[in-house]
């Protein structure tokens, strides 16, 4: 298994703390956690060899490239979020 992480953020760099990240698996299974006061979030034990859809949810917020598909073959970190200008 390995590990999924990155960070949410505005655009000036500042996390964004309690927003909804999610990770589907093929079976459409999915597991959902929320970021931490920086903005961080981590996803442990996700299973290699697999294609994930990995997507942020906020009410108050927009992300660019979200959400995304994502293969993971081992650790995968920097999967980061910025909040999309309009």
């Amino acid at each position: 298994t390995a590990s999924v992480s990155g960070r949410i953020t505005d655009n000036n760099g500042i996390g964004l703390a309690k927003v909804r990240v999610s990770l589907t698996n093929p079976n459409g299974e999915t597991i959902s956690i929320n970021t931490n006061p920086f903005g961080y979030y981590n996803f442990e034990g996700v299973e290699v060899g697999q294609n994930y859809t990995l997507q942020a949810d906020s009410k108050r917020f927009q992300f660019q490239n979200n959400p995304r598909i994502i293969s993971v073959s081992e650790e995968l970190q920097n999967e980061d979020f910025i909040v999309q200008m309009f």
